[in-house]
């Protein structure tokens, strides 16, 4: 398959904010649409493929809020660049041993500058926060669970989801 012809989307996430004495983590995240050539044009800006996750989701929308189930699977190493085809379900192995589901409840902020903007959107957050706590118990997790620089395990080929 040749890469350099398909559409893509560059897409860049930073980090959560550290954790505070709230569940609401603020990240910024810029999109650059390619019409093609995105493999070509990171190469010639020293960035190099790494490794690649399948993300297995419901999405759901409860007017501008985005509510995500997901989990998210290892695919087997491919040397250098992403693979061909997806291979069986048997040979991804889970990010999460113990296979659990995360909850995101999400509010995009187009206007990131304006902080009463901000402040609207993590309220309205945390009120539906209120809600969700009668049927989940929350977990807080690292955040460095969302960086993408450390490397996953070695994939164990024919472990997967049982």
């Amino acid at each position: 398959m040749e890469y350099n012809r398909l559409p893509a989307t560059l897409r860049w996430t930073d980090l959560p904010d550290p954790l505070r004495d709230s569940p609401i983590t603020s990240r910024k995240k810029i999109e650059v649409p390619f019409s093609h050539s995105l493999p070509r044009f990171m190469m010639e800006n020293k960035q190099a493929y790494t490794n690649e996750l399948i993300q297995e989701s419901y999405s759901f929308n409860r007017g501008d809020l985005e509510i995500v189930l997901s989990r998210y699977y290892h695919l087997p190493e491919s040397p250098g660049r992403p693979i061909q085809h997806l291979p069986a379900w048997a040979d991804l192995r889970p990010v999460d041993s113990a296979q659990k589901w995360m909850l995101n409840v999400k509010l995009n902020v187009a206007e990131d500058g304006q902080p009463e903007k901000l402040a609207k959107a993590s309220e309205e957050l945390m009120r539906n926060k209120a809600e969700f706590d009668k049927l989940f118990d929350f977990k807080v997790i690292d955040r460095r669970v969302f960086d993408t620089r450390i490397p996953p395990p070695a994939v164990i080929p024919g472990r997967g989801p049982p």
